[in-house]
């Protein structure tokens, strides 16, 4: 009976670890997928191309050419009948509050898709927004954020406190000092 049980067991054991090898296989192959699908421009910058900014309106428009002849000569392009359309892309609102817009599949913050359209491609690089207003997509209100930024934050008596972001750390230090002695005096900030 002894042996019974242990092969029981061990084909149970076996079967647990064959399910949890096909799940692992499956959520790689998930994981492989989702990096194979590019998610936004700078996975195709063709797209970019395609995009036109209005600077009057701040709406960015996807063109394209349209061929007006139903016959296209390799040879004779000239004397082919062509239109540029255009669309105006509607962005949506994600759950951070930020404008997102979608082509192709692919989608882009829309601020970056401005800064992209109008200066080229920001890369790593952060955009800020001039006037603190997310939904200002305007190129006016954009501008590359400084790489290093420090946070002039500290704890007293039990109570956190933020005081902005500062371009060098000695900055940041001062105001927290500032803050500190301010508080220990018993005054507000």
């Amino acid at each position: 009976m002894d042996e019974l049980a242990k092969e029981i067991q061990e084909r149970d054991k076996a079967e647990e670890k064959a399910r949890e090898a096909e799940q692992a296989a499956r959520m790689r192959k998930k994981q492989e997928a989702a990096k194979k699908r590019s998610t936004t421009f700078q996975d195709s910058p063709y797209i970019v191309k395609n995009l036109a900014y209005e600077t009057e309106s701040g709406n960015i428009r996807y063109k394209w050419l349209h061929v007006l002849s139903s016959e296209f000569p390799a040879k004779a392009v000239e004397n082919v009948d062509y239109v540029w359309k255009s669309f105006r892309i509607e962005p949506f609102m994600d759950s951070n509050g930020y404008l997102v817009v979608s082509v192709q599949g692919l989608r882009e913050y829309l601020h970056r898709a401005v800064w992209w359209i109008v200066n080229g491609d920001p890369g790593e690089n952060r955009l800020e927004f001039i006037d603190g207003n997310k939904l200002n997509t305007r190129i006016e209100n954009l501008r590359l954020a400084d790489k290093k930024r420090y946070q002039g934050r500290f704890l007293f008596e039990g109570k956190r406190h933020s005081l902005g972001y500062f371009h060098t750390i000695e900055e940041a230090n001062a105001a927290v000092a500032e803050a500190r002695f301010k508080l220990s005096l018993g005054m507000e900030l």
